[in-house]
């Protein structure tokens, strides 16, 4: 096939431009509609990409013929209804990290994909950066040897965010990288938090995870 997929993008706030963007310059699709409840938000984004056109409806937006998928950037409350919206819907759908906060309606929606033949991505975009891909080569190649402990400090925290705590927010990158190197995932997990910034959620947190053959990774 060698039409463009047609992609519904659903929250036009400060990371759905990104996601526009980064599937525009793919080339194998593009964002022809996006959603969003705010006004003002989608005539911001509406005033950038003048070709998309918008909706105030994430319900109108998925169920529009025209869109052969759904890119889900909206607070992480709202993935998993939007997700299984879509699946419902018959399109396929790139969900920004992480997934859900709960593992068992998400094990759900992934049964649910599976049934209906679609797919489900979900935004760990590190597994794609050359850096990451350069050093999974390396361990693969055996000249670290055997890995016995693997450790991830971020230096850039980024906007803290109000809807999850930074275990949700940035843990969520370091494991998906863990998990990719050691193409394997925990057994055991361990995390200290504590609210500086924000009486609800963490702002500081410490997490281990304990893989087989006794690997430990902190974040």
């Amino acid at each position: 096939m060698n039409e463009k997929v047609n992609v519904g993008l659903v929250g036009a706030g400060r990371w759905g431009p990104n996601v526009i963007g980064a599937i525009n310059r793919l080339g194998h699709g593009q964002v022809a509609k996006v959603a969003d409840p705010s006004h003002q938000a989608l005539q911001r984004l509406a005033d950038r990409f003048p070709s998309i056109s918008t909706s105030e409806s994430a319900e109108h937006l998925i169920e529009d013929s025209d869109i052969d998928a759904i890119a889900v950037c909206t607070p992480v409350e709202t993935h998993t209804s939007l997700v299984r919206a879509a699946l419902l819907a018959g399109k396929h759908v790139f969900v920004e990290k992480p997934f859900g906060q709960d593992y068992e309606e998400c094990s759900k929606l992934c049964k649910l994909a599976k049934e209906r033949r679609l797919q489900i991505v979900v935004g760990h975009v590190f597994l794609f950066n050359e850096s990451i891909l350069h050093l999974k080569d390396i361990i693969q190649s055996g000249d670290l040897g055997e890995i016995l402990h693997l450790e991830a400090h971020r230096s850039n925290l980024g906007p803290v965010r109000k809807d999850v705590n930074a275990v949700w927010d940035l843990t969520s990158h370091d494991l998906s990288i863990f998990d990719f190197l050691l193409d394997q995932f925990p057994n055991e997990v361990s995390c200290l938090g504590s609210c500086q910034l924000d009486s609800k959620n963490e702002d500081t947190a410490y997490t281990t995870f304990k893989y087989k053959n006794g690997i430990l990774a902190h974040a």
